[in-house]
């Protein structure tokens, strides 16, 4: 029954933001916030499935790992 906004940063250089409805939202709910986030001119993407960390995130620290690693490698 409720959606989440998950905004990236900082969002005048990422214009998404992840909307994450519930297992019980309705999609009308889903429809309003994309609209709300459109008229914002941002672009929504609408995540299927709630998982912990955010789609973003998961993707942002996995490459954050993979330079870490190149640096330490030298």
């Amino acid at each position: 029954r409720m959606v989440g906004m998950h905004w990236s940063n900082p969002p005048h250089i990422i214009p998404m933001i992840e909307v994450i409805g519930g297992e019980k939202t309705a999609p009308e709910t889903v429809q309003t916030i994309r609209e709300l986030i459109r008229s914002l001119g941002l672009l929504p993407v609408v995540v299927k499935k709630d998982v912990p960390g955010f789609v973003e995130n998961r993707v942002l620290y996995a490459l954050l790992r993979e330079v870490v690693d190149l640096v330490e490698r030298g």
